[in-house]
């Protein structure tokens, strides 16, 4: 987008003049020392009158051209795409601080507070600000923050357009230059947090390992106190056919239960050594369960 004025006659094309307001929006209102700009109006400058807007136009017309002529484009909000960084500048027109003087209805409220006065201890004075700020026509251009160029007695900044378009893209390095910062910072925040994730998952794998662990040896503890049980049983002189296929059955359940064996039991099936005892012991079915 570039907002030029074919003309050449310093005064605002429709397009410029809808993105800069018309002047006599823009200078009344600007001189209000508490004015803040609406949402969305692009920020170029703190106070520019309505005489002064002419040449403002004319000054970021030039820049503008110049700009893109280099490579480099203008944003929506009139900012600057320089070596793909993006460009923010200020213009300022400079002020004179002068006495107030007071305006008629001022005057009236003046007048009405000294009859009040005569009549009652308690009228209420009426408060005016002790000094005008008039804008006087010099204008201020600023993209950095320890850099600015203004009019001079001898030149103004129309003829500075070489040392502006040099302060904004040295201010493009210093965008450059901080994005990048920021650019790493990020990275490395990310990088610690995914290495800080892998280090819980560490520790999650390790503690489910150890956990299998203890309860794999807590089976084959089982395991091995039930094949002692068996033996003592087996160690009798004499067996009866109901103790010998009883034998036969504990020791298999003691191969079901003993991890580096492993069987599968035909009525349990397959035993998850890993899975804590309560996951994994075989329960009673309720009534409904066949």
């Amino acid at each position: 987008m570039c907002l030029y004025n074919p003309s050449g006659d310093g005064k605002a094309n429709a397009k410029t003049a809808g993105l800069f307001g018309t002047g006599l929006e823009f200078a009344p209102r600007k001189r209000d020392s508490y004015y803040r700009p609406p949402e969305g109006e692009p920020p170029l400058w703190d106070d520019v009158s309505e005489d002064i807007l002419p040449r403002v136009y004319l000054i970021l017309d030039a820049l503008f051209r110049t700009v893109e002529a280099l490579g480099g484009s203008v944003n929506q909000n009139l900012s600057l795409q320089i070596r793909g960084e993006n460009v923010f500048y200020r213009i300022t027109e400079g002020k004179t601080q002068t006495t107030h003087a007071l305006t008629k209805d001022e005057q009236k409220q003046w007048e009405k507070y000294e009859k009040e006065k005569r009549l009652s201890h308690y009228a209420l004075e009426p408060k005016f600000r002790k000094y005008d700020y008039i804008p006087n026509g010099k204008l201020t251009f600023a993209a950095r923050r320890d850099s600015y160029l203004r009019d001079t007695d001898n030149i103004g900044l129309e003829g500075r357009l070489g040392e502006i378009l040099l302060d904004l893209y040295i201010e493009s390095e210093n965008v450059r230059s901080k994005r990048e910062e920021r650019e790493a910072a990020q990275r490395k925040a990310t990088e610690e947090q995914r290495q800080k994730e892998l280090r819980r998952q560490r520790w999650d794998e390790e503690v489910d390992k150890l956990q299998a662990l203890e309860n794999e040896a807590a089976d084959f503890e089982r395991a091995c106190r039930i094949r002692a049980y068996v033996a003592a049983v087996g160690s009798k002189s004499e067996l009866t056919e109901e103790e010998r296929a009883w034998i036969q059955w504990a020791n298999a359940k003691a191969d079901w239960l003993d991890p580096t064996v492993a069987v599968k039991d035909q009525i349990f099936g397959n035993r998850e050594h890993g899975k804590s005892e309560e996951s994994k012991a075989p329960k009673k079915s309720s009534r409904y369960w066949w």
